[in-house]
């Protein structure tokens, strides 16, 4: 199974736009795909529609109980071929309880997702630096972060980097790869340097996720659109070029 977990340590970059849109691009085109939402807020749980009730096991349940699998908590969305491990405020708990004297807490979600039997998993974590966080990067093939071009992301990557190299020590093979989002292919020289200053700190995926707000005041922003309704970009705009951009994102990922 290949494991790419979403990250930056800034806000606001888009990372569950990416991570959503991106199970369901994969998905489309035939795999199996299962989606971590490693985020307290949930906000991948409800762009997928699930709903948490008293009785719903969610992935707070995943991270403190022992005997607890991936099987008790998946949920199926409706999507073909896609599915999601659901949080909602309980995972905050479960986070503070995580950091253990003699547990390998650092390996807890990668011991629950060997079992699994998905293609591809794509897991969307919080803009922190949490127990959380380290256990996505130490399960993870690569952790793909999402920028936009501005210094506030280059922080995020410097960090986000850090903690990479902490994880290096129980996930060895884990690597690092920058994607542009809202990325303006006339963004100019100011663009273009920080390009180069990120890719000092890490590569950066060689096809990025354009700018997606047109600017204008007479047209409503699709992307925002699509993730208040709960589809996928292809769904609201099929032939807009963000929603293309996902497919060349799946493919170099596939290709690398």
């Amino acid at each position: 199974m290949n494991i790419l977990s979403i990250n930056n340590q800034k806000g606001g970059v888009g990372k569950t736009t990416v991570s959503v849109n991106m199970a369901i691009t994969f998905a489309q085109a035939g795999y199996r795909v299962l989606v971590v939402d490693n985020d307290k807020q949930g906000n991948a749980t409800t762009f997928f529609g699930v709903k948490i009730l008293d009785d719903t096991m969610t992935l707070a349940d995943l991270y403190t109980d022992d005997n607890m699998t991936v099987a008790d908590v998946v949920q199926h969305t409706h999507y073909e071929h896609l599915d999601i491990l659901p949080s909602d405020l309980n995972l905050k708990a479960a986070e503070l309880a995580l950091p253990q004297p003699d547990v390998a807490w650092q390996t807890i979600l990668r011991q629950k997702l060997m079992v699994t039997d998905y293609d591809i998993c794509l897991i969307d974590n919080p803009p922190d630096a949490s127990a959380l966080v380290m256990n996505s990067l130490t399960c993870c093939n690569t952790a793909l972060v999402i920028v936009g071009p501005d210094e506030f992301s280059i922080n995020g990557v410097k960090t986000i980097r850090k903690l990479m190299d902490a994880a290096a020590a129980y996930n060895p093979a884990l690597h690092g790869m920058a994607i542009f989002n809202k990325y303006k292919p006339a963004g100019g020289v100011a663009q273009s340097l920080y390009a180069q200053r990120i890719q000092e700190i890490m590569p950066v995926l060689p096809v990025s996720l354009r700018n997606s707000n047109p600017g204008r005041h007479d047209r409503i922003n699709f992307v925002e659109r699509a993730m208040n309704d709960g589809k996928a970009v292809f769904e609201v705009s099929p032939g807009c070029g963000f929603a293309r951009d996902f497919v060349n994102v799946m493919n170099a990922l596939m290709e690398g």
